[in-house]
């Protein structure tokens, strides 16, 4: 929040509070000032690109009215709010109400699973192969995390930079907290005895950056390929979290020469949808196929 909503709603920044959204779902958060003066990107740039600034932590953007919570987006994908649908659905900015907590429990114990994406599952049953030993790597990341206490709900889902081998940059993994006990409060790895309880296919957030989430939503529609946004807009309805127990379905065949830009088309959609790719050729889904049998294809596309 600005520092004049905070004073306004007589709350300090670092503090506790409840966010409830106006479905009933309730998440606690930690509150944060927003910088009061401009981002490092404008301290840097040239005028014109100052007055483009869109980023909620800069005093130069536009995007600062009084009243505002600025929600990260894995707060925001825990609190079910599709943020990344409404610039497609045309749909207002959701309302959430906040009330102070004084005091946040410890978590005990809590166990926590690696989300797989439907890709990693679909390459390893095509090769035979198994998933890659990484526990070590996982636990280190997961321990320098919580080093830093998290507010965490039992079913939360957040990210942690994974260290690879080989000097490369850490990888960002989303993992689901499965249970804890209490079911919400502080994990930290001095307090907690954490638990890494294999691989889920549980969904995870829309891949865009955290700290360009809002300029990646203002210019999704704008910058892509026409189509990139049409198929947001059919898709959008369909992914809705109050559309889910309809089972909706969606087909649609892009049709272009070689290289015109299809499976780029379709890999932009899913970056802003929140959906993973999974990548079969004509002839793997046709009875009698080459690449892979009939049988098994059901089971590979569920997964």
């Amino acid at each position: 929040m600005t520092p004049n909503t905070l004073r306004r709603l007589q709350l300090l920044s670092g503090s506790h509070v409840l966010v409830t959204t106006g479905g009933g779902v309730s998440r606690l958060a930690r509150l944060v000032s927003l910088a009061a003066g401009p981002c490092a990107g404008c301290a840097n740039a040239s005028d014109g690109a100052r007055a483009a600034c869109c980023s909620p932590n800069c005093q130069r953007s536009p995007s600062r009215p009084p009243g505002v919570a600025y929600l990260s987006p894995v707060l925001a994908f825990n609190l079910a709010l599709a943020l990344h649908l409404r610039p497609f659905l045309g749909a207002p900015r959701p309302h959430v109400y906040l009330e102070p907590v004084p005091s946040v429990s410890n978590v005990r114990a809590a166990r926590v699973a690696l989300v797989r994406e439907p890709a990693e599952a679909a390459e390893m049953l095509n090769s035979g192969s198994q998933p890659p030993d990484t526990s070590e790597e996982l636990d280190a990341a997961l321990r320098l995390h919580f080093a830093t206490p998290r507010l965490l709900t039992q079913g939360d889902v957040f990210s942690v930079p994974v260290a690879e081998g080989g000097g490369e940059e850490p990888r960002l993994s989303y993992f689901q907290l499965r249970s804890s006990e209490p079911r919400s409060g502080l994990l930290c790895d001095a307090t907690t005895s954490l638990v890494l309880d294999g691989s889920t296919a549980a969904a995870a957030p829309p891949s865009c950056s955290l700290s360009g989430f809002h300029a990646a939503l203002a210019q999704l529609p704008v910058s892509s390929h026409p189509a990139v946004a049409q198929l947001c807009s059919l898709a959008s309805p369909l992914l809705h979290p109050s559309a889910a127990h309809l089972r909706l379905r969606l087909a649609v065949l892009l049709k272009g020469p070689v290289g015109v830009g299809k499976r780029g088309v379709a890999h932009s959609v899913a970056r802003a949808m929140g959906m993973n790719i999974v990548v079969y050729n004509c002839y793997e889904l046709a009875p009698g196929g080459g690449g892979c049998a009939p049988r098994t294809t059901p089971s590979r596309l569920q997964r």
